[in-house]
């Protein structure tokens, strides 16, 4: 559907009052292309919409101020390889001895 500026003006007049989907469906458009209209031209949701959409939206706001546990993973990551190491040691099926890793087998002039 091609926009025409009388669409334009019809979704800028209705954008703070109602919600995007119900702008969509009464003018026959997309909510995206609703929401990418009002970020294109800088319109706001009404203060009183706002308030209104608060009141629906109650359960949403309760997850979000829930506390979220967070992890020093770097260290989780160093004390499990203590534990590996106590565990293991030189016998932990991945270990090799860094001398082993990077040690030259023979003394080469790169042409091999």
């Amino acid at each position: 559907m091609e926009m025409t500026a009388k669409i334009l003006n019809s979704v800028k007049n209705l954008y703070p009052h109602l919600s995007n989907a119900e702008i969509a469906g009464l003018v026959g458009i997309s909510s995206a292309t609703v929401v990418n209209w009002a970020r294109k031209y800088g319109w706001k949701k009404s203060d009183s919409f706002m308030e209104t959409y608060k009141v629906g939206c109650g359960r949403k706001r309760k997850v979000r101020e829930n506390e979220t546990v967070h992890y020093d993973y770097w260290t989780m990551v160093k004390e499990f390889k203590i534990e590996q190491w106590e565990t293991h040691g030189r016998n932990h099926p991945n270990y090799q001895p860094t001398q082993r890793q990077y040690k030259y087998t023979k003394e080469t002039d790169g042409t091999n």
